[in-house]
């Protein structure tokens, strides 16, 4: 696994074209998407496989720390902030391996799950794992999506209040990465990070009190 930064001015030429076509698909500002978490470029190979998970957390559960400008407010783990991520958008590298697909087993369901199950299936008790660890040798449920060299999958992590701002976190956006057979798996993970003050955070209401 490795980090990419996307921000000026320490990012490659490469990509702030990146950058650039990421902003025209997303319809998002260009300064939204240069904000927050760099790139990330990970790769799995023959049996590689990554156990269903959230790419962010409960609204509630993310740390701000006062006198920092609005993006800079993020705790910071491992050198990077720990963000809300509202968008993901995942692209495919390559293709020419076997297996290795994108799964979200959630996706089908009638009803989302609820915060307690969501906790439980993304959680990493043991025999979750190992639950996982099977049915990911299959992954044959919900919403499969198979790797193709140049795409890419757009998700959302959160739903929407009626507000407008950042809600609790959407459980079909549950997804893990299928057992790859054969071969390398690259991708790349693009994360669009909210700022707090578009968040709908009951606890950060408390503490401005």
């Amino acid at each position: 696994m490795g980090w990419i930064r996307k921000h000026a001015p320490d990012y490659d030429p490469v990509v702030a074209k990146l950058n650039a076509r990421t902003s025209k698909l997303l319809q998002m500002p260009l300064s939204v998407i240069e904000h927050g978490s760099p790139l990330q470029v990970a790769h799995y190979d023959a049996h590689g496989y990554y156990f269903p998970h959230m790419d962010s957390m409960n609204p509630e559960d993310s740390r701000v720390e006062p006198g920092l400008d609005d993006y800079g407010s993020y705790k910071v783990v491992g050198g990077y902030p720990h963000a809300l991520r509202f968008l993901t958008l995942l692209c495919f590298l390559n293709d020419n391996f076997k297996g290795g697909n994108t799964s979200f087993p959630l996706a089908e369901r009638p009803q989302a799950p609820s915060a307690d199950e969501l906790n439980h299936l993304a959680g990493g008790a043991p025999e979750v794992q190992r639950e996982w660890a099977q049915r990911y040798r299959t992954c044959t449920e919900g919403a499969v999506v198979k790797p193709k060299r140049g795409t890419c999958v757009l998700f959302y992590s959160h739903t929407v209040t009626p507000a407008g701002l950042l809600g609790p976190l959407d459980g079909y956006s549950l997804h893990g990465g299928c057992e790859v057979l054969e071969g390398t798996k690259w991708i790349l993970n693009y994360w669009i990070e909210i700022p707090q003050s578009h968040i709908d955070n009951p606890k950060r209401k408390k503490d401005e009190l």
